[in-house]
């Protein structure tokens, strides 16, 4: 479900998250740091993002789909990220 998700909102989100984000210079600055910076430092906050209680899969799927992380980091991202929770 992850990755029909992924793959959904990257081809038809991602320009008008694109859009949204020029009109907003926090937003873009997060995104760039957190996409930009280094792949294993999206992998972690990915991880981090997942192994959280508090934020549905379904809106992080969306939203970080959304925001162009690439496929590899997003796939491994969210099996480990969320291995502890499938196992508990």
């Amino acid at each position: 479900a992850s990755t029909v998700m992924f793959l959904l909102a990257k081809n038809y989100v991602s320009t008008n998250l694109n859009e949204t984000l020029e009109n907003k210079p926090k937003l873009k600055a997060i995104q760039t740091a957190l996409l930009n910076e280094n792949p294993w430092r999206t992998f972690l906050v990915l991880i981090l993002i997942r192994l959280s209680p508090a934020i549905p899969f379904a809106a992080t799927n969306f939203v970080v789909s959304a925001s162009g992380i690439s496929f590899p980091v997003f796939f491994f991202g969210t099996i480990i990220g969320m291995l502890p929770r499938g196992l508990a």
